[in-house]
């Protein structure tokens, strides 16, 4: 089972270790911003500092073992719009639904997306749409904010999506 914890401080030392992890997965997967990732603890513990709030998601496989994160650099407006591409079963959507004016999540799984239905019943603002990633039924520049988290490894063609 995959749970989704975000990571408000790094006060606790459960959080501190999940920022360790996405620290790690950021220098051996992504070298070139590896440097960033060692501000993360900052941006996530100074918000008014730096004028945006950092929000932080990490995926666990099991308590600890951070496997996956998404990263915001600031929470959405209150009159925002927010695209979960790919949303699965709609794990984020308790985590974002209630900053934002509207979520929309797209998966092309009919299957996952009648799981995330029975998921989004406490959330009026989540509207769910089957689509291919590759081919989105939406104008350009209609969100605010757009989230594929797990996403590419699963396209067809990853560096083409």
């Amino acid at each position: 089972m995959i749970r989704i914890r975000r990571v408000y401080s790094t006060a606790l030392p459960i959080d501190r270790q999940r920022l360790d992890q996405v620290q790690r997965i950021f220098r051996e997967n992504f070298p070139s911003v590896a440097d960033y990732a060692e501000t993360l603890a900052d941006k996530i513990d100074h918000a008014f500092k730096y004028g945006y709030r950092t929000f932080l998601l990490v995926s666990e496989a099991s308590l600890g073992k951070v496997t996956g994160f998404s990263l915001l650099l600031h929470l959405p407006e209150v009159n925002s719009t927010v695209l979960d591409v790919g949303c699965g079963t709609g794990l984020f959507f308790s985590h974002i639904a209630t900053e934002a004016q509207t979520v929309v999540g797209v998966d092309i799984s009919r299957l996952l997306l009648l799981q995330a239905k029975e998921r989004v019943r406490d959330f009026p603002s989540v509207l769910l749409v089957q689509a291919d990633a590759d081919h989105l039924p939406f104008r350009d520049a209609c969100f605010n904010v757009v989230l594929a988290f797990t996403v590419l490894q699963n396209m067809p063609k990853p560096s083409e999506t």
